[in-house]
């Protein structure tokens, strides 16, 4: 086995090393991001289920409803733009030790023409 053989079997091991980090602390993110809005999502039922309980009437029920559907919406645009940003940040830090590893791959961040 030569020493270029080795340095190469060195660096591509580094590689998968370093994307399986970067694949675990996405799903670590994911995680937290989930059981925070479960959380949210709870918190949010009991207080809407308590107004409901506690209104006065037929009236007060819809526009209950109403805002609640509005804060849902914003809540899960909020929710997909965190899981965008996980997605992204992961990619970018999945495309830095592939070039260290094997080089530069022409039409790829950090790579030649």
């Amino acid at each position: 086995m030569s020493l270029d053989t080795i340095h190469e079997s060195d660096s591509a091991t580094g590689a998968a090393f370093a994307c399986a980090v970067e694949l675990i602390a996405a799903f670590e993110k994911t995680t937290a991001l989930n059981l925070q809005a479960l959380a949210a999502w709870l918190r949010g039922q009991h207080t809407v289920m308590d107004a409901m309980l506690s209104a006065s009437s037929l009236a007060e029920v819809i526009e209950l409803e109403s805002l609640h559907r509005q804060a849902t919406t914003r809540k899960v645009y909020a929710y997909w733009r965190r899981v965008e940003e996980i997605a992204v940040e992961t990619c970018i830090g999945l495309l830095v030790p592939i070039p260290e590893a094997f080089g530069t791959i022409p039409g790829i961040v950090g790579g030649g023409d």
